[in-house]
């Protein structure tokens, strides 16, 4: 099952269509993770960042939480991050997610250019969206 097919059918729109975007697992019991949340999240919020040159759709997929332990993790936090839910685990499953977080770069053509497993520091998150842009 192709992570793209996949990330369009949770949104059930054709928003990332030829885009490049960005997929995060992760869980709320995790440092790393919690980590990576609060760096992706203070990215997306940097608004010296030029909208369209580097900034990229991302989706934050929790990994086996329920909603209430997501929503009031990303409240507490004042997250903007956009969060999905897989509760039942399949998709972690389908993508061999071993350690989280874990991250997918799939370029405007749908492919998976790169997969990074734990925390991406700000400087490495850039090089990753800029090479993934190119």
């Amino acid at each position: 099952s192709n992570l793209v097919s996949w990330a369009r059918d949770v949104y059930k729109r054709q928003d990332l269509k030829g885009e490049p975007f960005m997929v995060t697992f992760w869980t709320t019991w995790s440092p790393e993770s919690v980590d990576q949340i609060k760096i992706l999240d203070d990215y997306i919020n940097d608004s010296s960042l030029d909208q369209k040159n580097s900034k990229i759709r991302m989706l934050l997929v929790n990994n086996q939480e329920n909603q209430k332990v997501v929503s009031n993790f990303v409240k507490r936090g004042g997250y903007d991050v956009e969060v999905l839910l897989d509760e039942s685990g399949e998709a972690g499953n389908n993508y061999g997610i071993k350690t989280l977080p874990t991250t997918f770069f799939v370029g405007s053509d749908g492919s998976i250019k790169e997969i990074f497993v734990g925390t991406m520091n700000r400087s490495m998150l850039v090089d990753k969206i800029e090479n993934l842009l190119k």
